[in-house]
């Protein structure tokens, strides 16, 4: 889905209430970018605009963040939100346990081996560890306000290094009408990880939109930011998931993929200018009853294996790279790059730019073998 039905009748809806407003029709802009000055220099892209000499009015549609309406309005901009009318997840308000941290921790960790590992033990995709005292410190499990852990597999040599991954966190949620409840999230929560994510391609992208089509109703998605303040100066820091609403992970289309990604963009070069939040993204999120641990997780497996092993921009620079002719004898001449990266445009008309052009010509050169070997002959 480029754009879904439903983005695009709000920008139809957003467009007429311009014109009503008196906006000619060519002063009303669709996906309008707006440089922003503070808090660091940025650009924000509105889904329409229109801009005549007295007034600046622009729309927001679908989900968006609050942070950036703000932002809007405090530089003079009349701001409309129109969001979806679709009915995310309902969340479930829990009963108080009357079990200890510890004795919930232990309790996840049981239902941990039940579940997951007996069911998935024999899965090489999934390749899950079983929790026992040989590999307590490769679970590292969490028990601050939640009890939760990330899913180690046979690579993990510690539980801390998850947090470096795309990963699966396993939560006990607590009880609702005398049952269990857990949570299951693929995503990320550092700005390691996001980097990574920004740089998956296009194509990856939208088989990671099409798989999440494919869902049931109950998984959501949704991007965060986690923050420092006085108060919380060392990990783990709050979440704020109350910038931005949840989509229904079925609903997700590339326009609202942009639209996180332009926000994970944002508190990435926010960090870097002294501003003490974070990106975090559930990709997709699910809570469940025990008996539906093992389907859901049988439910993300194709995303599992998408995010595991994902194509980036790079890899596929690299591979059309090596599509040209004469390539090795190019990637043994760093001085001789800019020249070939005119044959590179002649031939593909991606739009990328020399650096990025650099960067593939950079690692292929460090780490091919075929290049390597034409290196050594």
């Amino acid at each position: 889905m480029s754009e879904s039905l439903m983005h695009s009748e709000l920008k139809k809806v957003a467009v007429k209430e311009l014109l009503d407003m008196g906006f000619q029709k060519e002063q009303i802009h669709e996906e309008y970018p707006i440089q922003m000055d503070k808090p660091f220099p940025h650009k924000w892209i509105v889904n329409v605009a229109g801009i005549a000499i007295d007034k600046k009015v622009c729309f927001e549609c679908g989900n968006t963040s609050k942070h950036k309406l703000y932002e809007l309005k405090e530089i003079g901009w009349v701001v409309r939100h129109r969001p979806y009318f679709t009915v995310v997840v309902p969340h479930i308000k829990y009963q108080p346990d009357s079990r200890n941290q510890k004795e919930q921790k232990a309790y996840l960790l049981t239902v941990y081996n039940e579940e997951i590992y007996e069911e998935f033990k024999d899965d090489p995709e999934f390749d899950f560890l079983e929790y026992n005292n040989k590999n307590e410190e490769k679970f590292n499990p969490w028990h601050h306000k939640e009890v939760w852990f990330n899913i180690p597999d046979s690579e993990t040599t510690h539980g801390k290094e998850l947090e470096e991954k795309m990963r699966f966190a396993f939560t006990y949620e607590g009880k609702h009408n005398g049952e269990d409840y857990f949570s299951l999230i693929l995503g990320f929560i550092t700005m390691n990880t996001c980097k990574e994510f920004l740089s998956y391609s296009d194509e990856t992208k939208r088989k990671l939109i099409y798989l999440l089509s494919k869902l049931p109703d109950k998984f959501e998605t949704q991007d965060g930011f986690f923050y420092k303040d006085k108060k919380h100066k060392a990990p783990p820091y709050p979440r704020n998931w109350v910038d931005t609403e949840p989509h229904r992970s079925n609903t997700v289309s590339w326009d609202d993929l942009k639209k996180i990604e332009e926000r994970l963009s944002y508190y990435l070069e926010a960090s870097k200018h002294g501003i003490q939040e974070y990106p975090t993204f559930d990709i997709v999120r699910v809570i469940i009853k025990k008996e539906e641990i093992a389907e859901a997780l049988f439910e993300l497996k194709d995303i599992y294996k998408l995010l595991l092993k994902p194509e980036t921009k790079n890899d596929i620079i690299m591979s059309n790279i090596k599509k040209l002719g004469s390539w090795k004898w190019y990637i043994d001449r760093p001085s001789d790059w800019t020249s070939f990266f005119e044959n590179y445009q002649k031939e593909f008309h991606d739009g990328i730019t020399l650096e990025e052009f650099k960067k593939a010509c950079r690692t292929i050169r460090k780490y091919d073998e075929e290049f390597k070997e034409y290196r050594d002959n």
